[in-house]
C-alpha cells in the first residue's frame, strides 16, 4: 500500500492544534518505551541535537510504519 506521507500528516497536525495539552515533537524519534498500569513512558531523542525528552501519557499510538518501534517495544505482533 502506498500513501503520500505529507498529505496524510496534514490532518492530524491540524487536528492537534485544537487541544492545548497536546505537544508535537518534530525531528524526534522514540528510543525507549515502557508501559505500566498508569500508562506509558516514552524517551525520545531529537535526531539533530541528540537532546532527550521523557514523555508520560495514558496512551501511545503505534502508527510508525512496518518496522514499528512502538509495536516491537510492546511485543505486539504484526
Amino acid at each position: 500500500m502506498y500513501f503520500h506521507q505529507p498529505t496524510f500528516e496534514a490532518g492530524p497536525r491540524e487536528g492537534v492544534n485544537r487541544y492545548s495539552k497536546v505537544e508535537v515533537y518534530l525531528k524526534t524519534q522514540a528510543v525507549g518505551l515502557e508501559q505500566d498500569g498508569n500508562g506509558v513512558t516514552i524517551v525520545a531523542e531529537n535526531v539533530e541535537t541528540r537532546s532527550s525528552v521523557v514523555v508520560q501519557a495514558r496512551y501511545a499510538v503505534g502508527c510508525d510504519g512496518a518496522r514499528s518501534f512502538v509495536r516491537k517495544s510492546l511485543g505486539i505482533g504484526f
